[in-house]
């Protein structure tokens, strides 16, 4: 014998985990039939209307607006119902490398402001990570150009796996006259988070051997030379020679420290190239 169950609004809600005012609202869009009351005043759904429900409920989590989804559970195709489900496959891998590109940025930046304090005024040499960095400037203005704002807003976006990245505009740490350019950095590893490299305003900086240093730009900093002058001692007490553009990454901005706690200074990562 068929039985057909039958479900009380409180039984729908609880089984398709939605409120009652969302069976409201899928009522009066005509996503779901209005269910009339029965002889004891109450209304109750069947089998056919709890399935609607908690496919609603799904395609809501992938992101399908609820008209669409209306289409979907009242006659689409199976070729439609792929076509979703593949869109949302990929929608779910963009947001899974993304997640995974920022847990590795954390952990990146964890790790430089535990250097912060122990490694004040230290040097040492290793390869610098490849990074792809979009210049937000020329020639110490910034640029207006609109495939140029298009960028920074697709970078900007993908904070915090992006990075705030300066670069020196000449290889010689001893002029005075040396000017920071600014843009955005993003480790070469997860450049296919980016529409795209390929462009003229987008730089790519392979992974070369460097001097490495966190420098402090505290209120007492003259110019960006004033900072790495400890640098500048390194390389020539280990008979190196600066070979490069010298790239940095903002790690903190106004921190305290314990060397420097009357004093709230901006950290940045400092890559010096040399040969």
């Amino acid at each position: 014998m068929e039985v057909d169950l039958r479900f009380s609004l409180r039984d729908v809600c609880a089984l398709a985990g939605v409120s009652h005012q969302s069976i409201r609202m899928y009522e009066k869009w005509d996503v779901l039939p209005k269910i009339a009351q029965e002889g004891n005043g109450y209304r109750y759904y069947h089998y056919p209307d709890l399935q609607r429900v908690i496919f609603l409920r799904y395609y809501a989590s992938l992101g399908v607006p609820i008209k669409a989804s209306a289409a979907l559970i009242n006659g689409a195709s199976t070729k439609e119902l792929q076509s979703v489900m593949k869109n949302y496959e990929q929608e779910l891998q963009k947001k899974i490398l993304f997640e995974q590109a920022a847990l590795e940025c954390v952990r990146r930046q964890t790790a430089f402001l535990e250097e912060i304090n122990d490694c004040r005024e230290r040097c040492w040499v290793e390869y610098r990570p490849a990074m792809y960095r979009l210049r937000c400037s020329d020639e110490g203005r910034m640029s207006n150009d609109p495939e140029a704002v298009r960028l920074m807003k697709e970078w900007a976006g993908l904070f915090p796996v992006v990075l705030f990245s300066g670069v020196s505009e000449t290889d010689d740490m001893d002029r005075p006259d040396q000017l920071v350019s600014p843009g955005y950095a993003i480790y070469a590893e997860h450049a296919a988070l980016l529409s795209g490299t390929e462009s003229p305003y987008i730089d790519y900086y392979p992974s070369v051997r460097s001097v490495r240093a966190i420098l402090r730009i505290g209120s007492q900093a003259r110019d960006f030379c004033s900072m790495g002058e400890f640098v500048l001692r390194f390389i020539r007490e280990k008979g190196l020679r600066p070979c490069g553009q010298i790239v940095s990454v903002s790690i903190a901005n106004k921190a305290l420290t314990s060397a420097c706690a009357g004093d709230p200074s901006d950290y940045v990562c400092c890559w010096t190239p040399v040969e």
